[in-house]
């Protein structure tokens, strides 16, 4: 079955940058892990204040899910149909008025952590 990646670019409210990582490290993660078709999912905090050169984004944080599916437009439904569930709470610290997703697919070659260029097989 085709992997894919739904990429999701998220901030919190100003002054809740705690209780947000709290709520996506803590509840948001586990209650993904039922999601079917997830395979994998890593959230990576944007540094703002570390690309100096480079506008700041208007995110500070980025989850990437990697999944499963014959077609990904369907998974991200109902991924998005869970949203705000009791299957997938979503925390009041969570900035709705600013979240982008959209849906990739690995491109090859890719470089490994041993700095070696790899191929999916």
């Amino acid at each position: 079955m085709p992997r894919y990646q739904f990429v999701v670019l998220t901030r919190s409210r100003p002054g809740m940058e705690a209780e947000f990582d709290d709520w996506y490290d803590n509840q948001h993660m586990d209650d993904c892990r039922s999601v079917p078709g997830i395979i994998s999912a890593v959230r990576h905090r944007l540094l703002r204040d570390r690309a100096a050169a480079l506008a700041a984004p208007v995110f500070d944080s980025m989850a990437i899910y990697e999944f499963e599916a014959n077609e990904p437009e369907e998974f991200v439904a109902e991924f998005r149909a869970l949203a705000d569930t009791p299957d997938m709470l979503l925390s009041h610290a969570l900035d709705r008025t600013a979240t982008t997703t959209f849906i990739a697919e690995r491109c090859e070659p890719s470089i490994d952590g041993r700095r070696h260029l790899t191929r999916m097989r």
